[in-house]
């Protein structure tokens, strides 16, 4: 019997290996800090609020209504106990579904606003005609540490046979994982935990990952950590709601995620040539013993994350007692992984690094004692360019120099790379693009590429401090500069592995987009479908020398010729309520990708082993038999 099961399971490999290259893979979704909804699990009394208590399955994040009518309750129910992380109110739990993550707040005002995954989900289900079968969710109750998420959801283990179950049950060469912002440091301690926990080695790890994952997408990755952390613990971060910051402070600070992406330098040990980690992150200052007198410290990047600012500011401030405690038990001691050291290349087959630049970046701190235990922002400095980086800053969110540590994953340093520049249009052909190949120094310098552009802004300082002045508002565009077209900027790299097996990175990077906007970007919603097309093909780095029209809005109509520009994507396709013929010239219907090989439902004991290896036998066929 025991060798019967062996020659299923072997026909089960040879299987999927055999299956048409051009198969729609699986995708995995894991999503970023506060970017998929919070449900309560359990009834709790609004005290004060007769009849508005929160019952089972309420939207608890982000329920706007609740936050400004009933918002002690909400701010209880949100809170957790700092040192052991557990619920003090309402027990909360991570939505599920690609509607957990679609929208924070559902409704006609509240939804565009808070719209996080829409565009790429309509991108997978539209382009790519995905199924609830094929588009996963790993959403994550995100408040918590990494460990807690296993202690208390389960989620790495979850995640683990979601994946293997997909694999397995669509035949595919493995998933396609695309993650946002702090969902990324969730994918690496994932594969740190599955190795820890059930690999233990690195060739059978590596071998895992190979055939389960088979290209990785990673959205604005905070490699280095990010400096908002650092408000958040301080004075409290604001985002955009109606709250004090003292409310955010005890919101975020009883989070043990916060500090999950602390700053951190490039190296383990101190490097003179890092002038980013030598300079002083932080300053704060309060009185002395003296009557009349003040104290000033300073604290490097590195003193954020070993524990030196935590016990320098805990004589000061009782809460960082707690939340050096959490500091030491949930990541100092952390079993499985230290999460504030750099992310080395995972052994996937294809990553592509992806975030946006040129966006200040809140970077460096002054703060002052304003009363015993709470603080106030008296400075602010922005991420300071690197010339050696083509003075490159970030995203608006996370620096530039903790983002771009992807460019480590382009081989080691002296390794050559394809460089590509590309509009950031809906269409250009070849002429519209430069390419050429260069020499990776080291981190993110580069010998021999293509020449810097020059900088977004060409206006001059008065200028620059009207546009800040009037920010984004209606006279903005009285004070607007002409700059330089958006550009997207491709690293690819192609070696091996140390087994010999392929290794493909690229890093993309887009002008002036902002952190959270990549999702919705329409320029990376392009590339995205096009990469996965390659992804799909079993291939890899596609071809940037043109790009067709690909939405509705890109084809208009050519008055010269009588039809359509762009024939062999565009076509004269009326719909009731066109008012001009640029209207009816439309994007030609998408050629559907092969879909997923059918999977029969076993039917016996030797068909149920082979196709769930993984899940007891009995199980299955008492499952088949309630189908």
């Amino acid at each position: 019997m025991r060798a019967c099961r062996l020659v299923l399971a072997a026909v089960s490999v040879v299987a999927a290996n055999a299956s048409p290259k051009r198969q729609v893979l699986p995708v995995v979704l894991i999503p970023g800090l506060a970017s998929s909804q919070l449900h309560a699990w359990k009834n709790e009394r609004c005290h004060g609020s007769i009849g508005q208590e929160v019952k089972i399955g309420d939207r608890m994040w982000i329920d706007v209504g609740r936050l400004l009518s009933q918002t002690d309750c909400w701010e209880r129910c949100m809170k957790l106990h700092t040192r052991n992380q557990s619920d003090i109110a309402c027990k909360l739990r991570a939505g599920d579904g690609i509607s957990a993550i679609t929208e924070l707040a559902p409704g006609l005002v509240t939804g565009p606003l808070s719209v996080v995954w829409r565009h790429v989900i309509e991108t997978l289900t539209g382009h790519f005609d995905m199924g609830p079968h094929q588009l996963m969710v790993a959403a994550y109750d995100w408040r918590l540490p990494p460990s807690m998420l296993q202690e208390r959801d389960h989620f790495f283990y979850t995640m683990l046979k979601r994946i293997e179950d997909a694999v397995h049950l669509h035949q595919s060469r493995g998933v396609v994982i695309i993650a946002h912002s702090l969902g990324n440091n969730v994918l690496r301690y994932f594969l740190a935990w599955v190795k820890h926990h059930i690999h233990l080695t690195d060739d059978v790890h590596e071998a895992w990952v190979r055939r389960h994952i088979a290209a990785y997408f990673a959205l604005g990755t905070p490699f280095l950590g990010s400096s908002e952390p650092l408000e958040c613990l301080v004075t409290g971060l604001s985002v955009k709601m109606p709250l004090s910051l003292d409310t955010y402070r005890r919101l975020q600070t009883s989070h043990g995620s916060t500090q999950w992406i602390l700053p951190i330098p490039r190296t383990l040990h101190d490097d003179p040539t890092d002038a980013q980690a030598q300079q002083v992150f932080a300053s704060v200052t309060y009185p002395g013993d003296t009557v009349g007198t003040t104290v000033t410290r300073s604290f490097t990047m590195r003193e954020l994350t070993n524990g030196t600012f935590h016990r320098a500011m805990a004589a000061r401030d009782p809460t960082f007692e707690d939340l050096e405690y959490v500091r030491e038990r949930y990541y100092a001691q952390d079993a499985v992984l230290n999460v504030h050291t750099p992310w080395t290349r995972p052994p996937i087959e294809s990553i592509y690094v992806i975030y946006g630049t040129g966006k200040k970046v809140r970077h460096r701190y002054t703060y002052t004692e304003r009363e015993r235990g709470a603080w106030r922002l008296d400075k602010l400095f922005t991420e300071t360019p690197d010339a050696a980086t083509c003075n490159k800053t970030g995203d608006g969110t996370v620096s530039y120099y903790s983002l771009s540590w992807g460019h480590t994953w382009l081989g080691a340093d002296g390794d050559s790379v394809r460089m590509t520049r590309a509009p950031q249009a809906p269409y250009f052909s070849r002429q519209d693009i430069a390419q050429t190949k260069a020499t990776r120094v080291k981190y993110a310098q580069y010998e021999g590429g293509l020449q810097c552009k020059s900088s977004a802004s060409l206006a001059s300082a008065e200028t620059q401090a009207m546009q800040m002045h009037y920010n984004s508002g209606f006279l903005s565009d009285l004070w607007s500069s002409a700059s330089d077209e958006p550009k997207i900027h491709f690293f690819e790299h192609s070696g091996v592995s140390p087994t010999g097996r392929p290794l493909h990175t690229s890093v993309w990077e887009f002008d002036l987009i902002q952190h959270r906007e990549m999702l919705s970007e329409p320029a990376f919603l392009r590339e995205l479908k096009f990469e996965l097309h390659n992804v799909f093909d079993g291939k890899a780095h596609t071809d940037k020398a043109f790009r067709p029209p690909s939405h509705d809005a890109d084809c208009y109509w050519n008055y010269r010729q009588a039809r359509c520009e762009f024939t062999d994507y565009c076509q004269y396709d009326y719909k009731f309520g066109d008012v001009t013929l640029d209207q009816s010239c439309r994007v030609k219907t998408p050629v559907r990708l092969a879909p997923h090989p059918s999977v029969v439902l076993p039917t016996s004991m030797q068909q149920c082993d082979a196709a769930f290896p993984h899940v007891v036998a009995k199980r299955c066929l008492q499952s088949h038999d309630e189908r």
